[in-house]
């Protein structure tokens, strides 16, 4: 297994050998409240934290479930985010719920 340590110094060199020496800016939507998780916008802060540390500038859009939800079944032409947050945890203790239905080959064609 491929270990990837904690290094900042490495993500800018790669972001410059990719074509972004000064990193570039993206948004980033995710909800608050209504998600089944308590800190959706802590988790997306400490995103935003990390990803500003090697140059990129993180825009969070936060809005409760509803509004995340119509952002997310708006037209692909409409989308005005980059990325989305989305925090899964099954409800019960056993990861089978969770990784079937999002993973498994006979799941491909399941509404995430």
């Amino acid at each position: 297994m491929m270990q990837y340590n904690y290094d900042p110094e490495r993500a800018r060199r790669l972001l410059a050998e990719a074509g972004y020496p000064n990193g570039f800016k993206m948004v980033i939507l995710h909800p608050t409240g209504g998600s089944g998780f308590i800190n959706d916008k802590g988790v997306a802060e400490a995103i935003q934290a990390y990803l500003s540390s090697v140059g990129i500038q993180v825009e969070l859009r936060t809005g409760d479930w509803p509004y995340y939800i119509a952002e997310l079944t708006k037209p692909m032409r409409d989308k005005q985010y980059d990325a989305v947050l989305r925090l899964y945890g099954p409800a019960i203790a056993d990861a089978h719920f969770l990784l079937y239905p999002l993973l498994h080959s006979s799941q491909r064609d399941y509404p995430i």
